[in-house]
């Protein structure tokens, strides 16, 4: 035997009427996908670019700043005083002519070239290398 259904409708909640308060639906303006997305490939080029400007900032000052420091002590490498000869870095820019007027202002630098290439094999210098100078001349920088 079936056993009868009864279906009865559902009942729909009950909504304001908007109008009867005086108020109205308004849509939302359209918003452009450029607005809402960030460029993040930009802002890290950005950032790469600075980082790197910061860096070679930072690299120029300590290389400035420690040539001051570096070069500061003159270490005797054999000899006395008077005969010997000493070792000493090569400043940025110096050449075997300037180390040679540095030692005797206000003469001929050109004998104190020859011996200083005689000294050290080569007439050719390079920043942060080491060059040979007689014992006489260290004290004049």
């Amino acid at each position: 035997m079936a056993l009868p259904l009864h279906l009865a409708p559902l009942p729909t909640p009950h909504r304001p009427s908007s109008r009867a308060a005086g108020l109205r639906l308004v849509e939302p303006l359209p918003v452009r996908a450029a607005e809402v997305r960030p460029n993040y490939a930009l802002r890290r080029a950005v950032a790469l670019v600075v980082a790197a400007l910061c860096l070679l900032g930072a690299l120029s000052l300590v290389r400035s700043v420690g040539g001051f420091l570096v070069d500061a002590p003159v270490v005797p490498s054999g000899g006395s005083a008077t005969g010997g000869v000493v070792e000493r870095t090569v400043r940025p820019g110096e050449t075997l002519w300037s180390i040679a007027e540095a030692a005797f202002p206000g003469r001929d630098p050109r004998p104190a070239v020859h011996e200083l290439a005689r000294l050290n094999g080569s007439s050719t210098l390079e920043a942060g290398g080491r060059v040979l100078v007689p014992a006489a001349w260290a004290t004049v920088r």
